[in-house]
């Protein structure tokens, strides 16, 4: 999982925002219909008590850098209309689009500026907000993006999964053994 920042009242950092990206496996077909499913665990820690709308993500056909950054310029293609305020439990956001262009790269974040982002105050620092995202999964098939879950039973264990990559044997060791274990490599096999 990694985590951004959505959110930022300090001072001269107004609109403000770190944008998680990478490059997708393959280029998206224009005219084909994707389905994406992520998760969102809202920070909800220390001077990260501002919970945020317009969480989502972006596709882009070049890519983003500290000097070529993704503009916030209130537009994604896809965002979360409602504030994720939950610190303890992840929660899935899904969706689908057509693809307009040749897309090569995907972002996540928000990508609207402090007038068009709305905040709920969860605490005494209020300085900005955090999210942390996993289990990004993008497909032309609805029933695979869609079921991507968070497995629970490895809440607060040590898993422990190598090698990784693999070239064929792969070693899970984890305390309580779950009765089922699916893998799928990067393409959803």
């Amino acid at each position: 999982f990694a985590g951004f920042l959505t959110y930022d009242i300090t001072p001269f950092a107004s609109s403000y925002r770190e944008i998680i990206g990478a490059k997708l496996i393959s280029s998206l077909n224009i005219g084909t219909k994707y389905y994406f499913s992520f998760f969102v665990n809202f920070g909800g820690e220390q001077a990260f008590e501002f919970a945020t709308n317009k969480i989502g993500l972006r596709f882009s056909t070049v890519s983003a850098s500290t000097v070529n950054p993704f503009p916030i310029n209130n537009f994604a293609h896809y965002y979360c209309p409602i504030k994720i305020t939950d610190s303890l439990n992840w929660t899935k956001l899904k969706g689908s689009f057509i693809a307009d262009s040749v897309y090569d790269y995907i972002a996540f974040g928000n990508f609207f500026n402090d007038s068009n982002t709305d905040t709920l105050s969860t605490g005494p620092y209020n300085q900005n907000s955090y999210y942390y995202i996993d289990n990004i999964c993008l497909s032309t098939d609805s029933d695979f993006a869609y079921n991507v879950s968070i497995n629970e039973f490895d809440k607060g264990k040590n898993i422990l999964i190598y090698p990784n990559p693999t070239n064929g044997v792969l070693n899970i060791k984890c305390p309580d053994i779950p009765n089922e274990i699916e893998l799928f490599d990067l393409v959803g096999k």
